[in-house]
């Protein structure tokens, strides 16, 4: 009966052993676990820092482009505007002339 119990103690410490060689194995995989967690945050925040200053960079880009098109654009109104107004300025002088032409003809009697 001694050595059935001398075994049990036996198999009994190498249980308590192996319980012990896996209670350090899954502490060590809790701390693999969490410096890889801790990697992937830190790695999820230089990515999301990436990606905002390329969308900075873009949203700068897109409105540097948007303000040189609005400019080109205003630039072409004002072209424009100036020569409707020329037209509208040569018009003008030409019916001024017509009407004091008429005018004349008709203080002198004359047919124009």
């Amino acid at each position: 009966m001694a050595t059935n119990r001398s075994t049990d103690l036996e198999v009994l410490e190498q249980l308590r052993e192996r319980e012990r060689e896996l209670d350090a194995a899954l502490q060590q995989a809790r701390h693999e676990g969490e410096a890889l967690l801790t990697n992937a945050r830190a790695e999820a925040t230089r990515i999301r820092q990436a990606a905002r200053g390329e969308l900075s960079e873009e949203l700068a880009r897109v409105s540097a482009d948007h303000q040189r098109r609005t400019e080109e654009l205003f630039a072409q109104r004002r072209q424009e505007v100036a020569r409707r107004l020329e037209a509208l300025r040569q018009a003008a002088h030409a019916n001024r002339e017509r009407a004091i032409a008429l005018v004349v003809h008709e203080v002198l009697g004359e047919r124009p």
